[in-house]
This record gives structure tokens, C-alpha cells and sequence, in this order.
């Protein structure tokens, strides 16, 4: 018998295999709860000032989705966003600080797709253009949206929002 080169399986992989062997609605069901800490979700502007504003990090969001091994995505506005606080660029500590939370996250292109959709969002719903590209960018991505401004963004039709 020839022995495998591969390490040997996680529990959790191994348990996801034989769930989806099954099939069925059942298996459906019990791969989300066992990912559901995994999910994909696209951070805005708000939960990136938060964890630089407090002091206890360990109480912000984006500590708690970063501990929960989600996926996690901006748009390049939220990258830009970020880098237009006064803090980023008198503190070198708060910059640095800055560049390590983004290297964690995945930043998306504004692509044309999401433009015309942002366009679509900001006319409809009456959504500042930076907010509607943000939307855009959630839905055209199927992401989850993690926001402070759950206000403005729960009227826009189609997006997800996260909730903690």
C-alpha cells in the first residue's frame, strides 16, 4: 500500500468531507454551523476607526471577526477612508498599526459592475456615493456588510448585514 505524502486530516476537514458525502438538506445545514465562524464578510470605514480609536481592542468588531477566522474584505474606498485620518499620519504607532490591520484584509477593486450598481444604490436610496459603492461592493460580492451605520445601510435592498 502506498503511504499517503498529505498530513493527516483535521477534524474539522475530515467531519466537512463526510457531511457533504451525505447530501440532503441535513448536510447542508450542519456544513454552515460548523464554517458558520468562517464567513465572508466586508468590513466598512466604521469598524477600522473603532478598533484604532479604543483603547481596548479586545472589545472592538474587528477583533472579535479577526479571532473568528472570518474572511475579511474592504473596498479600496474603506482603504482610502482609513488613511485619511489626521492620527494616521501625525502617529508613525497608529500608521503602523493601520498597515497591519490591512495586511489581514483583502482589498477589492472598484470594477464597473459595482459602479453601475453603486449608482443604482445611491439613486434609489438616497446613499451618499462612498456609502452606496460600499453597498455595492457587499451585494455584487455577496459579502456580508460589518458596519457602525447599520442606519443608512439597512434600507438598501439586497445587502446583508453582519451582526455580531
Amino acid at each position: 500500500m502506498k503511504k499517503s505524502c498529505l498530513p493527516p486530516l483535521t477534524g474539522l476537514l475530515k467531519e466537512i468531507i463526510r457531511i457533504t458525502k451525505l447530501g440532503g438538506r441535513g448536510s447542508k445545514k450542519e456544513l454552515r454551523r460548523m464554517t458558520g465562524k468562517m464567513g465572508k464578510i466586508l468590513i466598512d470605514t466604521s469598524i477600522i476607526i473603532e478598533h484604532l480609536r479604543l483603547k481596548n481592542k479586545k472589545q472592538t468588531i474587528l477583533y472579535k471577526l479577526f479571532q473568528n477566522k472570518h474572511s475579511l474584505f474592504a473596498s479600496i474606498l474603506t482603504h482610502t477612508e482609513s488613511y485619511a485620518g489626521k492620527s494616521v499620519w501625525e502617529k508613525e504607532s497608529v500608521r503602523k498599526h493601520l498597515k497591519n490591520i490591512l495586511a489581514g484584509i483583502k482589498i477589492l477593486p472598484l470594477e464597473e459592475i459595482t459602479s453601475e450598481k453603486a449608482g443604482e444604490i445611491s439613486a434609489r436610496f438616497n446613499l451618499e456615493i462612498v456609502d452606496a459603492i460600499i453597498a455595492a461592493t457587499s451585494i455584487i460580492h455577496n459579502l456580508d456588510l460589518a458596519t457602525l451605520n447599520i442606519k443608512d445601510f439597512k434600507k438598501v435592498d439586497g445587502i446583508k448585514l453582519f451582526k455580531n
